[in-house]
């Protein structure tokens, strides 16, 4: 799945789950605000383990595929974020794409820059 992600230029479609706007994430119920919240932490565990089956792949020679997943993965980052969603899967989305793009920026620096801000915060402002 993430392989077709990554090879195709059309923007995917958002998780369903996660387009609510901060209003409309507010007014429902606390079960079903709850059962969201369990579907973002599993798309952050999900986001781990194909970071982890990348750098496998990196290790093992194969980094095409490596970036591959990588550059899939991010998509899915930038997909699930934005003003109109709701605040905590929009900082989901951005912390997933700083993730994913230090790993990145150790292939190629120059085709994938260090990031420079973490959910809006420039990284030189953010300790270690």
């Amino acid at each position: 799945m993430l392989e077709a992600l990554a090879e195709s230029e059309a923007a995917p479609l958002r998780c369903h789950a996660f387009n609510l706007t901060d209003e409309e994430f507010r007014g429902l119920p606390k079960a079903k605000r709850d059962t969201i919240i369990a579907k973002l932490r599993l798309m952050q565990k999900f986001s781990r383990k194909i970071v982890q089956r990348s750098l496998r792949y990196a290790l093992s020679g194969e980094s095409a595929k490596s970036e591959e997943l990588l550059v899939a993965l991010r998509r899915l980052a930038r997909e699930n974020q934005g003003p109109e969603l709701f605040k905590t899967a929009d900082q989901v989305g951005q912390a997933l794409e700083y993730f994913v793009d230090l790993h990145l920026a150790q292939f190629d620096r120059r085709k994938y820059p260090m990031p420079t801000s973490y959910l809006g915060r420039p990284t030189s402002a953010i300790k270690e």
